[in-house]
């Protein structure tokens, strides 16, 4: 039938392109002088099938089908079968091509497998007389090393450490006595000037002035024993205004609490360059607070530092007098 003849065409045509797709793709690797033969031998012989084919189909879907038989018979089958024998030995080269590189490769394989071994076997020789070797050279001086980390780490800082190398073994224990040496000089600035703060702690627990210290968060680090003596007897009254409040509890707490605003305060502390006094009626109680900044040889803000006075009694001195 017509139809039939013309979807075969049609598929026939579909299957052409992608044999021409693969075909292009294969002629376009690289081929030995006898593929290359072959290759170009089939290519003009499968032209001239699809050619005398193409007749066949043009014959078979204009309904003439004994011409389309007859071409198929003497023209397109004949030449088909010769592009099917170049083919063929295209395939039959192909086959010995790759037996021969699979042979060559195997052989390389071989080889590059011995030599590896070769090395490998040489370098775990090597490898194991340089080790020991290289433990022999290491252990003693790390011994000695590991003794001295075993004083410093019990605060001795005096000892003799000799330098008789210097390879890297000797630059580790170079850095080692360096390292004792900065260590002896930090413990001993350390403990100097722990015993001075310890010193300046004691005076300033023993003064007759209430000194609290801050940081710059204002959260109190430190009350002297003056400042909770004075907090502490106005403690009733002060619970007027603060009910949480407790003057065995000041450290730790923010100043914040003292003030009405405490944004002002923030902003004026962080500020403060120099000694800043203030009144204070805490619960009916008058208070005077004199905040300097604490400032470190860097000039970096640590924090301020306040002294309290109560001076309820002298106020209430001063109105009577003033009213008589």
């Amino acid at each position: 039938k017509p139809e039939v003849a013309v979807k075969a065409s049609a598929d026939t045509l579909t299957l052409d392109g992608e044999i021409d797709k693969l075909w292009t793709k294969y002629i376009a690797t690289t081929l030995t002088p006898e593929e290359k033969q072959l290759t170009d031998s089939f290519g003009s012989q499968w032209k001239t099938y699809v050619e005398s084919r193409s007749r066949t189909m043009k014959l078979a879907v204009e309904g003439d089908y004994p011409a389309s038989r007859e071409n198929a018979a003497k023209d397109a089958g004949p030449k088909f079968t010769a592009a099917r024998e170049t083919l063929f030995k295209l395939i039959e080269l192909q086959g010995r091509v790759a037996k021969s590189e699979f042979e060559a490769a195997q052989a390389r394989y071989d080889n590059t497998r011995n030599t590896i071994i070769g090395l490998i076997v040489t370098g775990i020789v090597l490898a194991l007389w340089l080790g020991v070797s290289l433990i022999r050279a290491i252990t003693r001086p790390l011994d000695v090393a590991i003794g001295h980390f075993g004083q410093i780490a019990q605060g001795n800082y005096n000892n003799t450490i000799d330098i008789e190398r210097h390879d890297e073994i000797g630059k580790v224990i170079e850095s080692l006595k360096s390292m004792q040496i900065k260590l002896g000089f930090d413990v001993a600035e350390s403990n100097r000037i722990a015993d001075e703060n310890l010193r300046i702690r004691i005076g300033l627990d023993n003064v007759s002035t209430g000194v609290m210290i801050a940081d710059n968060d204002r959260n109190i680090i430190y009350v002297n024993k003056s400042v909770v003596n004075i907090l502490g007897k106005a403690e009733a009254d002060i619970r007027k205004q603060l009910p949480n409040f407790s003057a065995t509890s000041l450290v730790g707490t923010n100043i914040d609490a003292f003030h009405k605003n405490p944004a002002h305060q923030a902003q004026l502390l962080s500020t403060l360059t120099t000694t800043y006094t203030a009144s204070i009626d805490l619960g009916g109680r008058s208070m005077v607070v004199s905040a300097s900044p604490v400032i470190n040889e860097q000039g970096h803000r640590l924090g301020a530092v306040a002294e309290w006075q109560d001076r309820t009694a002298e106020v209430a001195v001063e109105k009577e007098v003033a009213s008589i």
